[in-house]
């Protein structure tokens, strides 16, 4: 039996395609998307994100959605700090109610098991310990973001221990919560083998839909901390622009929209570099040793500060120099345990903050002359006294 022959070139199958999807859609669905979002740039982004969910799954396509969504969360913010933080406040909502929900349907269902919480006969180490953490407190990392805003957040003295407190509270209680309900429904051995705690834990309780609401319960997740990393960070670019240590463009407002839209730009692009480095365990790690590297750093300040005393200080640390002493050794102790537990991708953390080396020298050189200038200047200018 003969079978079809393969006469159709690659133009062929293209055209197959485009002449198929360019039907009578596109020239009746624009008022739907225009009545739906009046915003011009959005009806745009609808588009594009129908482009991209249409695109097949290649091994690149989990690249082209996170480089997708780093995008239009910059855009976003670009806007203004109020559409930013509008976004920030929705996703965040839905994810305390996801997870909230999540962790009831643990415990009231009949999937789980107290004894899963008996004591283990496993030997523990102060190492494995601290190799164990490196996943929590990376789960924890973005405690620190409300200060990067805090040019912009109203009664900063009060406010920001306040926000800073009563979010790592709200965190607190959803992350044990939900770490407990994992190990109620699975049990640790499973909850070991499990690649995806998460989704086989919804899918105990719920059957096969439960991997579904997982997965969006991890989007939920990924939206909100990619929209609040991007919020905040892009201030910390502003705030070296201007104090001279980042080149001066990051530092501009835009006239129109009021953020700081270069910073927001530079750190897009670069956050779409990293989206190719590496997997994401690689980037954990690397990232986890360069910032509890600079929260250490961080806490010496706090010393070195403590002997100005010039300063005004509108918060003073509880229980100095105890409590600024044990943050201190508590990241020593973990960055030595991520050495340790992963040395080459700590290397490459290292690695990483080097590269800015140069560019520091570059501009804090550039900086000081920049002060001095102005001192030289009128130092050799000729006096002008009594002239009329």
């Amino acid at each position: 039996m003969t079978g079809l022959r393969r006469s159709l070139s690659l133009l062929d199958a293209t055209l197959v395609n485009v002449g198929v999807m360019i039907g009578s859609a596109v020239f009746l669905t624009a008022s739907d998307v225009a009545r739906a979002l009046p915003q011009p740039l959005l009806q745009l982004a609808v588009w594009a994100v129908a482009a991209l969910l249409s695109l097949p799954l290649s091994p690149r396509a989990a690249d082209l959605v996170a480089i997708a969504a780093i995008a239009a969360l910059t855009g976003i913010n670009v806007l203004g700090v109020r559409e930013g933080v509008w976004t920030q406040n929705v996703v965040t909502g839905a994810k305390v109610l996801v997870v909230g929900g999540l962790i009831a349907a643990a415990f009231l269902g009949s999937a789980g098991s107290p004894s899963h919480f008996a004591p283990s006969s496993h030997p523990w180490t102060f190492a494995a310990f601290g190799a164990a953490a490196i996943g929590p407190l990376f789960a924890f990392d973005g405690w620190i973001t409300t200060s990067y805003i805090g040019g912009e957040i109203k009664s900063p003295g009060r406010n920001l221990p306040l926000a800073a407190l009563l979010s790592i509270a709200v965190v607190t209680l959803l992350y044990l919560g939900l770490n407990a309900g994992y190990l109620y429904v699975l049990g640790s051995d499973r909850v070991a083998a499990s690649p995806l705690v998460a989704a086989d834990t919804a899918r105990a309780l719920l059957g096969p839909r439960g991997a579904d609401l997982a997965a969006g319960m991890v989007v939920l997740a990924t939206v909100g901390g990619l929209n609040g990393n991007i919020l905040g960070g892009a201030r910390v670019l502003y705030a070296m622009a201007e104090a001279g240590l980042f080149w001066r463009a990051a530092g501009r407002v835009h006239p129109r929209f009021g953020t700081p839209a270069a910073a927001l730009l530079a750190q897009g692009v670069v956050s779409i570099g990293f989206v190719f480095t590496g997997r994401f365990d690689q980037l954990l790690t690397s990232c986890l040793f360069a910032s509890w590297l600079f929260y250490g750093l961080g806490g010496v300040a706090v010393f070195v500060l403590r002997r100005r005393t010039d300063l005004d200080r509108p918060y003073r640390v509880w229980g100095y120099p105890v409590v600024p002493a044990a943050f201190v050794a508590s990241a020593a102790l973990l960055l030595v345990s991520t050495v340790a537990a992963d040395p080459r991708d700590s290397v490459l953390g290292a690695a990483l903050l080097l590269t800015g080396v140069p560019a520091y020298v570059f501009l804090n050189r550039r900086a000081h002359q920049l002060m001095l200038r102005p001192t030289s200047e009128h130092a050799s200018a000729p006096s002008t006294g009594g002239e009329k």
